[in-house]
């Protein structure tokens, strides 16, 4: 059995760990100023950040919510640990920025928009951040919870050293984003607990259902 640790959400303008309000942006016009007040907000001192991509910066803060004063954020080197990215419209903000940047009238190639126009560099980004060496894959899919992905998430721990997770679903396009991240661990003996990660405690524990 696989348990979820925490558990964290960001939607319309606002941030929630284990579905408990932790920001609210009072503009909501603009996401992009969002992301980087809830980045300030948590106090995450990352440089970085601000060189990346929309989607990376969600999928970033979605993590740092999830792992935040948790036994996995003080562990070094961990590389027993997954992480399994789940995006609808992948990289497409990014390409098509990126495509702008190719346009005749305005020729030059940008090589910092052309880093980030594949979805899995927020994997790396991630993994960078917590020194994360295990699995990592990316899935394209049309919603969250998907069934496939959840069969190989668990076919995954049952047939290799993994320990623990991160499953994010990161999505971004034309201004607008969601987020779902999850920190899960096989099933011991002091998280037995916590819930058990399966669509049907997801859906209730985002989507209410």
């Amino acid at each position: 059995m696989i348990k979820i640790i925490k558990h964290s959400v960001i939607s319309d303008f606002k941030a929630f760990t284990d579905n408990k309000l932790i920001y609210t942006h009072t503009d909501n016009d603009r996401f992009s100023e969002f992301l980087s007040s809830l980045y300030r907000f948590l106090v995450i001192s990352y440089p970085k950040f601000f060189k990346m991509d929309m989607l990376s910066k969600l999928g970033f803060l979605a993590t740092e919510l999830c792992v935040a004063q948790t036994e996995f954020s003080k562990t070094e080197n961990k590389i027993n640990t997954a992480i399994y990215l789940l995006s609808n419209a992948s990289s497409l903000d990014t390409d098509i920025n990126y495509q702008k940047t190719l346009n005749p009238e305005a020729y030059f190639p940008s090589p910092k928009v052309f880093v980030y126009t594949l979805p899995n560099i927020v994997i790396g980004e991630i993994a960078i951040k917590h020194k994360i060496f295990g699995e990592n894959t990316c899935f394209i899919c049309q919603e969250f919870p998907d069934k496939t992905v959840f069969d190989y998430i668990y076919q995954s721990f049952l047939e290799t050293d993994i320990k623990n997770a991160i499953v994010l679903w990161a999505d971004y396009i034309n201004g607008n984003g969601k987020a779902y991240a999850f920190l899960i661990e096989r099933e011991t003996s002091s998280n037995i607990d916590k819930d058990d990660f399966n669509e049907k405690t997801i859906n209730f524990l985002i989507f209410n259902k």
